[in-house]
């Protein structure tokens, strides 16, 4: 321990030094963490918007191919 640590007048960094190839693997972590929930998040969110639409651009039948919000209104009743 030097007189640097305990002077509380000299900044201490935030983070210790760091090389670049560890950041670079640091950023991947959160990037994959993110991924991981986000991108099944965005897939079922279009799946559902492309069912509405394609529900709703067609002439076919609702008993065949119903739109997304009926089949949750059923699912809930």
């Amino acid at each position: 321990m030097t007189t640097s640590d305990l002077d509380p007048a000299v900044p201490r960094s935030a983070d210790p030094a760091v090389d670049a190839d560890e950041a670079r693997r640091a950023r991947n972590r959160r990037i994959e963490a993110v991924a991981r929930w986000a991108l099944p998040l965005v897939v079922v969110i279009l799946t559902v918007w492309g069912w509405h639409l394609f529900s709703n651009s067609t002439q076919t039948r609702g008993l065949i191919f119903p739109e997304p919000a009926r089949v949750w209104g059923r699912f809930l009743a």
